[in-house]
């Protein structure tokens, strides 16, 4: 241990049994005190090492490949709300009755100490942006080409795995067109519940909120007829929506996870398009004798017969001599190519070609006569 370690430590223990010290001293000794109140902020080289480890702990768990989505929620609702009208079968079982209300406080409190920020009165506004937010990423414009995978990933950060496909099905033969209009009651939470999963300190939190709106719905088929609802004319719809958390995650955070609707309006029945596929009568009437021919006689010629017998009696020649070479080569270069056949190898043409270039020189400089004309 060095001398400025065991300074800082002897001047941290004294500062911490007397706190105010410093306050004390003389104000010309401001140097001596600054020191002091320097040396008791300054942390250890342990505590730095656990904030170390802490950062690295938080960048894995958000990089970590093992951790996948299907483990960041349930495979359900642990308990679907009922509504006040069928709250009232239960007025006749009280024990039953205090057992849910127990439940959903002790459920509450376990939310709050995970969730410093979560709040029942206050949670309806932030689950009702979420709502909007991802119902309004179900119109057909976010679904082109372009935008359908931003789409995907912004509603899987909306929504869980659960609810993912019950709400994408069918956006492919349908157009949809949504649009929220108004609240006629504010939301409200209803019911807040946890349930652990593997093991009782893994919790997962689902919250119920009341959702009492006026919506625009319409779908239209791929031919453009309304199948369902009205470009124009609202509707009063009553949900109850589930919203779930990974609440020991520290970077979880609320997502759409199932949804019960209370009043059913009654739907006005359209004529689906179907289409049927129809072969044409004379191709499916060969492909039927055709295949009946090769089950009953497989033996009887049919069109790649022949070309089947050639690669299967093929002479199987690995290593193939000199002479072969030439002549594969010499089919090559004159039936595949086209090219005239030199006699000459490149060796004896290069020979060649450099004594008719020497000879050529030398007729220029005069060492040798030129050729009569």
């Amino acid at each position: 241990m060095t001398y400025w370690t065991m300074a800082s430590s002897a001047a941290t223990v004294f500062v911490r049994h007397m706190p105010n010290f410093h306050k004390v001293l003389d104000p010309h000794r401001s140097v001596l005190a600054t020191f002091i109140r320097n040396v008791s902020i300054a942390r250890s080289p342990l505590t730095q090492k656990t904030d170390l480890f802490q950062k690295r702990l938080e960048e894995s768990w958000r990089r970590n490949p093992i951790r996948s989505e299907e483990v960041e929620r349930l495979g359900g609702i642990i308990k679907e709300y009922e509504a006040e009208s069928e709250m009232f079968s239960n007025l006749r079982q009280p024990r039953k009755l205090l057992q849910e209300k127990r439940a959903e406080f002790f459920s509450h409190r376990a939310i709050k100490k995970k969730v410093k920020s979560f709040h029942r009165k206050r949670f309806p506004v932030e689950a009702q942006e979420i709502y909007l937010q991802a119902h309004d990423l179900l119109n057909s414009n976010n679904w082109t080409l372009s935008n359908k995978e931003a789409t995907e990933d912004r509603l899987h950060g909306l929504v869980t795995e659960f609810a993912y496909l019950k709400m994408i099905e069918g956006l492919e033969t349908k157009s949809v067109n949504w649009k929220f209009v108004e609240s006629i009651e504010p939301p409200r939470t209803v019911q807040t519940l946890i349930s652990p999963m593997m093991h009782e300190d893994n919790l997962y939190a689902q919250v119920t909120v009341r959702f009492h709106t006026r919506q625009i719905l319409s779908l239209h088929d791929r031919f453009g007829r309304l199948m369902l609802g009205s470009p124009t004319e609202p509707r009063d719809l009553l949900e109850f929506v589930t919203f779930e958390r990974h609440i020991v995650d520290p970077f979880g955070k609320w997502r759409i996870h199932g949804k019960k609707l209370v009043q059913n309006k009654n739907t006005d029945n359209t004529d689906k398009t179907m289409v049927i596929v129809r072969k044409n009568h004379l191709k499916a009437s060969a492909e039927e004798w055709h295949k009946k021919e090769e089950e009953e006689c497989s033996y009887k010629w049919y069109p790649t017969r022949e070309k089947v017998l050639a690669r299967l009696n093929r002479p199987f020649t690995r290593y193939r001599t000199k002479k072969q070479r030439r002549s594969l080569r010499k089919h090559w270069v004159t039936k595949v190519l086209h090219k005239p056949i030199i006699r000459m190898r490149k060796k004896d043409l290069r020979r060649a070609a450099r004594k008719s270039k020497r000879v050529y020189e030398m007729r220029q400089t005069g060492a040798l006569p030129k050729p009569p004309p």
